[in-house]
């Protein structure tokens, strides 16, 4: 690893994940804007959030807007106050930056970041890559070995959900979806349907979130979802919860968002919200996308899409190496759904296995430091984050052409090397068919187990090799169709 100290910023919509490359400690999360309180007239920046004790009619001044950065006044006073509580203490000249940003990020936006990070911020070096495409290389549980050269990460974030192709650490842009759901379209699903049933909570955001933290789960199948749907009817049922929304007085001091009410726990005058079917209808959405009037296919639809654009002898490969990161992958019950819809899409010959991080929300931070910490996983270089680097010198050289193509780089056109690649300087800086053997898992296992021997390692590298010249042109679909309406 680099000498130089590397912090890595894991940069979403919702919060910031950061961490150093060096330590071992769980990143720290911040929360990403600017928070207005009606109740005490204070204005809290980031973290500052959590000295919060009223959180009625919080007003929201977020930088992203549907997954795209576009306030950078906002980024920049929360990246301002995150970093001056980095310990230790940090000077961006001394130091190298890992950020992560959006697949398929705008230009216009991966410019401004380039600006921000050399111009007005001045680190020494730094790299901004696709969170999905730093997922792979965290192992998630103590069996995985190596990492697994094709992986398809679904990212259910904050402002969509979005599929993401890996091949050897790059991304696959034209296998890439997105879905225009994410949590806060939860989130605020929840706010609509608990105000016209019960409270009215518009304005109520915060709380409204924790109690889809709580209370919301996935129903494990289509059929179960039905079948709940006519259980939370009956009066005595194991559906139905009650949260005690706070009174922002004294008394709520302990649970300033509220909490979950137990069986022995007294009522008094509390205000009570009932969760019934609240909590499985909100994150059917994912799944049922119509059930809010739009029209896009659902999550497993989406994954299937994204598969069926790749080269079909590889599918199997993605079919058996599904990751779930993302905060909205926390909730209960959301693995084992996709699961059960993916291998309904499926035929038979493909193994199908759905797995998500431990720590989802904070696994593309852990998976930057991980392959900085063990450069020994990174493919032989073809991923190559340590040459993947722009220097402050070089940035000054070339701008942001040279950041293009190092480090946001075609996957049929990358240039590894550290030279500058045939990128001109610029005088000043820059202002603000079907195969005779199908790729299924049991012949192209994603981890140690039935792939040893020297015909499965050689059709691999071959399967690989083929993806990452752009040879290979998608297939003939293999995927059953399914009809979602009506469902």
């Amino acid at each position: 690893m680099n000498d130089e100290p590397t912090l890595v910023v894991d940069n979403g919509a919702h919060s910031i994940k950061t961490c150093w490359a060096s330590s071992s400690d769980e990143p720290s999360i911040v929360p990403n804007g600017i928070f207005q309180s009606k109740a005490d007239k204070r204005t809290y920046v980031g973290a500052d959030i959590s000295q919060l004790k009223d959180a009625s009619g919080l007003v929201y001044h977020l930088p992203f807007e549907r997954g795209i950065l576009t306030d950078w006044n906002i980024e920049k006073t929360v990246w301002d106050h995150t970093f001056n509580y980095q310990e230790p203490k940090i000077d961006p000249a001394d130091i190298r930056l890992l950020l992560t940003e959006p697949a398929l990020n705008l230009p216009v936006v991966t410019e401004s970041i380039d600006q921000m990070v050399f111009e007005e911020y001045d680190f020494a070096s730094a790299c901004v890559m696709p969170a999905a495409a730093l997922a792979p290389f965290l192992p998630l549980d103590d069996i995985q070995q190596r990492t697994p050269e094709c992986t398809l990460v679904v990212d259910v974030g904050f402002s969509f959900s979005q599929i993401i192709p890996i091949c050897r650490g790059q991304v696959q842009e034209a296998a890439v979806r997105r879905l225009d759901i994410g949590g806060k379209m939860l989130t605020n699903y929840l706010k609509e349907t608990a105000s016209f049933r019960h409270w009215y909570m518009m304005d109520q955001t915060a709380v409204v979130n924790a109690v889809k933290e709580a209370c919301c789960y996935v129903a494990p199948t289509s059929g179960a979802f039905s079948s709940d749907l006519e259980r939370v009817k009956s009066s005595r049922n194991d559906i139905v919860q009650e949260y005690i929304l706070p009174d922002f007085t004294s008394k709520s001091a302990e649970h300033p968002l509220g909490h979950l009410r137990t069986t022995d726990m007294p009522i008094a005058d509390e205000q009570i919200l009932p969760m019934g079917n609240e909590r499985f209808t909100t994150p059917e959405i994912l799944f049922h996308p119509s059930i809010i009037g739009m029209d896009q296919m659902g999550l497993p639809e989406i994954v299937a899409d994204a598969i069926e654009a790749l080269p079909e002898m590889l599918r199997g490969l993605y079919w058996g190496n599904v990751i779930c990161i993302g905060g909205s992958a926390c909730l209960p019950g959301f693995v084992g759904r996709l699961q059960v819809e993916l291998r309904e899409l499926a035929t038979e010959d493909y193994t199908v296995r759905v797995r998500a991080s431990s720590t989802p929300i904070t696994h593309a931070a852990k998976a930057a430091r991980h392959i900085l910490q063990h450069p020994e996983l990174d493919y032989d270089g073809v991923l190559s984050l340590e040459a993947s680097f722009v220097t402050r010198e070089e940035y000054q050289e070339y701008g942001s052409e040279l950041c293009r193509r190092r480090f946001r780089r075609d996957a049929n056109t990358a240039d590894l090397k550290k030279t500058a690649g045939g990128v001109k300087p610029i005088n000043r800086r820059r202002s603000s068919g079907k195969h005779s053997r199908s790729a299924s898992n049991s012949g192209l296992a994603q981890d140690d187990e039935d792939e040893s021997g020297p015909e499965n390692d050689d059709w691999r590298r071959q399967a690989v090799a083929t993806i990452m010249s752009g040879a290979a042109k998608p297939g003939k679909p293999k995927t059953k169709a399914r009809n979602r309406k009506g469902w």
